[in-house]
């Protein structure tokens, strides 16, 4: 416990957590980048707002499966079949009060950012996190 209590009172660290909370209270999305081991995820476990419910994806599967496990995070009840992608799309960008949280984004399939792109221009916040080639998906 005495780690993560030191890891969080850095000035640095707090600094950087404010300025997330900033942008996703505004409904803006956020971009991490670091190598390996630069404690991007640990960082990322610190996020807990309290006014919006976390969502954390899996940066591994297609996008039928990431948009329906974003529902199930929601408690919807969401059946990640090709046919359902769009419905799917349309309730993740008109639902509020959460964000996407995605790590290792960099490993993210390449059918998956368009519809990311489609939710961030519904202003529904996402944090990515990943290696500095993340930068060029966007």
């Amino acid at each position: 416990m005495k780690r993560k209590e030191s890891f969080i009172n850095d000035k640095r660290r707090v600094s950087y957590l404010s300025a997330v909370y900033s942008r996703i209270y505004r409904g803006k999305s956020v971009l991490i980048e670091g190598e390996y081991g630069a404690g991007k995820t640990r960082f990322l476990e610190l996020i807990q707002p309290r006014k919006l419910q976390s969502v954390w994806v899996e940066s591994l599967f297609n996008p039928h499966i990431v948009l329906a496990s974003i529902l199930q995070g929601l408690n919807y009840d969401a059946t990640a079949t090709y046919i359902h992608t769009p419905e799917h799309l349309k309730m993740i960008c008109n639902l509020s009060n959460y964000f996407i949280i995605i790590d290792e984004a960099t490993d993210l399939d390449r059918r998956v950012w368009p519809y990311l792109k489609r939710i961030i221009d519904a202003q529904v916040p996402i944090i990515l996190a990943g290696r500095p080639k993340v930068r060029t998906y966007l």
